[in-house]
């Protein structure tokens, strides 16, 4: 029986080396990137993916054992640190935009604005690419701008002025979307039509969204993999949820702006400005119990780095 008991903890101890590798792996790049030693490409760690499987199964065949579990642990090391390294040295990989074939596709995207004060629901359902979203400040469209693609994907404009509600969609071409397709999307809302809600959900690529002059009430952000950098809207009591899974999130709350910050974050740095106060698990700044111009904020990130300033 005490053999039994014996042999089940040194099973249940040599388990889970992977995750504990691929922890450390990564603690040790943040710190090294907080440091400012080590610059890592984070698309360039998706690249290797598959020593992530080879790990796991030498744990399963090995890792049953006190001497299989050093075995996979030196192993994992080596080709983890590995990684890292290719990945602080490789400066091609990442979403690449356009000029892949040479028979870039660009068109323009317009859709009159008929008179409409106030929107309901503005969505974007974007699959891959670089997204510059910004304000119209002076336009009779409720959304103007361009889109290049490498292939002849579609980009739909659902506007229904009776219904409030403006939907933006790329359809997705067929097969598994890599690093090695995407698309560049730069567009502008009209500043005049204030919005109830408005939805981005982000595949993958580099997005950059200036809502510093858009009337916006709830703002929700779902992200994959990429980076994230968003300029809040600059007056309003409005709230905003951020959600990715890995990458880099930039938020900038303007001058003038109150907020309340609310990280829930995994294997992420967090960087927060000076002018918020850390009050538990929160972030506050001074004024924001009964300022006009404010911002509650929930940032939820997997893997990666988040910045608000």
């Amino acid at each position: 029986m005490a053999e039994q008991v014996a042999s089940s903890r040194r099973q249940r101890g040599a388990r889970g080396i992977t995750g504990a590798l691929i922890l450390i792996a990564l603690g040790v790049a943040f710190l090294l990137t907080n440091l400012g030693i080590v610059s890592f490409n984070w698309w360039a760690v998706l690249r290797y993916w598959p020593v992530f499987l080879i790990l796991v199964g030498l744990d399963l065949l090995l890792g049953r054992t006190a001497l299989g579990s050093v075995l996979v642990a030196l192993v994992g090391l080596v080709m983890l640190g590995g990684v890292l390294f290719l990945a602080s040295s490789d400066t091609t990989s990442g979403p690449r935009v356009i000029h892949l074939s040479g028979n870039t596709i660009k068109r323009e995207v317009s859709e009159p604005l008929g008179g409409v004060d106030h929107l309901k629901n503005v969505e974007f359902n974007l699959g891959a690419g670089s997204t510059h979203i910004y304000a119209l400040t002076d336009s009779a469209n409720v959304v103007e701008g361009t889109y290049s693609t490498d292939r002849d994907i579609t980009l739909n404009v659902d506007y229904d002025a009776n219904m409030g509600s403006l939907v933006i969609s790329q359809e997705q071409p067929s097969g598994f979307i890599t690093t090695d397709y995407i698309g560049e999307l730069d567009l502008g809302l009209a500043s005049a039509v204030a919005i109830d809600n408005l939805t981005f959900n982000f595949g993958a690529g580099d997005f950059t969204l200036d809502l510093s002059e858009l009337d916006v009430q709830t703002i929700n952000i779902d992200g994959g993999v990429g980076s994230i950098d968003v300029i809040l809207p600059a007056a309003g009591d409005y709230t905003v949820d951020v959600s990715t899974g890995i990458g880099e999130v930039k938020l900038t709350v303007p001058d003038g702006v109150e907020a309340q910050i609310t990280p829930d974050t995994a294997i992420t740095t967090v960087s927060v400005a000076s002018r918020f106060e850390k009050k538990g698990e929160i972030y506050v700044s001074s004024g924001y119990d009964g300022a006009s111009n404010r911002a509650s904020v929930h940032v939820a990130a997997a893997i990666g780095s988040v910045e608000i300033k």
